[in-house]
């Protein structure tokens, strides 16, 4: 899948389920675009070499690489979001696995 297709893809699944679970405030929104234009790339990338790579390379690796990627987003969300209010990791766990699940049954 391309790249671009694939982040925008992801931005728009991700900012539509929090929006869905009632998240308004704006500075979540921008911070998760550019998370997951730092995120989400990268992922790719390195799922797709190790998938050229490694015959061994298979879907619980792909789950690792997720669960990963959900504690570093959930990690910089902390760090741009510095509110105790928001569930940041449950977003985070969330939004990433909703837009795994989509990307899975795409």
């Amino acid at each position: 899948m391309n790249y671009i297709y694939a982040l925008i893809l992801t931005i728009i699944i991700e900012l539509s389920v929090i929006y869905l679970l009632g998240f308004r405030e704006k500075l979540l929104f921008y911070s998760l675009i550019i998370i997951n234009i730092l995120t989400n790339p990268l992922l790719n990338f390195i799922v797709n070499r190790l998938n050229e790579t490694y015959i061994d390379f298979n879907f619980l690796h792909i789950i690792l690489l997720e669960i990963l990627v959900v504690i570093i987003e959930w990690l910089l969300l902390k760090l741009v979001i510095k509110s105790k209010q928001l569930p940041l990791f449950k977003i985070s766990f969330i939004i990433n696995a909703t837009s795994f699940l989509i990307g899975l049954w795409l």
